[in-house]
């Protein structure tokens, strides 16, 4: 029989539906200085967030919501569709799969990233030792926010391109919109200190 769970949402996000595509509107959910820098140092560790911005990742530490639950409630059941990635603020939580204990989980843990690229089951169950509180993001904030950022990245990209010049010819001039964008996803920002080397006589 299930245990009853005492998990309390704030901070939902609002989602608003217009000409078959969903727009997603930002809510900002007010943390203190302390509660950001865990979930902000949390998630720049983890590898899902390593292609994010400092600035993408002020931005979704914004739209984290608050949830509370009691000891022994079920945060994740192993074979349950996830969508949404947590942060743990305080408590601990105990890692089950099959029933059999495989880790426990303290302040400053994230977990649940897989929940944010696709809704595949959730591998584990995940319950609370003792009263927790945690920090959460939907698939839907996620992709959002970081689709936002890759079109400006795409954009900002494409704009520099454009300007490219080989002789006495720009890129634009050459190439076609869909080659221009092509090329954009190909490139990579790359930085140099002052009097670094970028390309050396005679390397490959």
């Amino acid at each position: 029989k299930r245990k009853k769970e005492n998990l309390q949402e704030e901070g939902r996000l609002a989602i608003v539906s217009r000409n078959s595509e969903t727009e997603y509107v930002k809510v900002v959910v007010p943390k203190s200085d302390s509660v950001q820098k865990l979930i902000h140092d949390s998630i720049a560790a983890n590898i899902l967030f390593k292609a994010c911005s400092a600035e993408e990742l002020v931005e979704l530490v914004e739209v984290f919501a608050p949830s509370e639950a009691s000891a022994g409630s079920t945060i994740i059941r192993q074979g349950d569709e996830g969508g949404a990635f947590y942060v743990l603020e305080t408590g601990t939580i105990d890692v089950y799969e099959e029933e059999q204990h495989k880790a426990t989980l303290y302040s400053g843990t994230s977990f649940g990233e897989i929940a944010l690229l696709y809704g595949c089951p959730r591998s584990a169950t995940l319950r609370t030792r003792y009263f927790c509180k945690l920090w959460s993001i939907s698939r839907t904030a996620f992709r959002a926010i970081t689709s936002q950022f890759k079109r400006r990245r795409m954009e900002v990209k494409v704009d520099f391109l454009k300007k490219v010049k080989i002789k006495d010819k720009f890129l634009s001039d050459v190439l076609s919109e869909s080659e221009m964008n092509t090329l954009a996803l190909a490139t990579l920002n790359e930085s140099y200190e002052a009097g670094r080397s970028i390309v050396r006589e005679g390397e490959p």
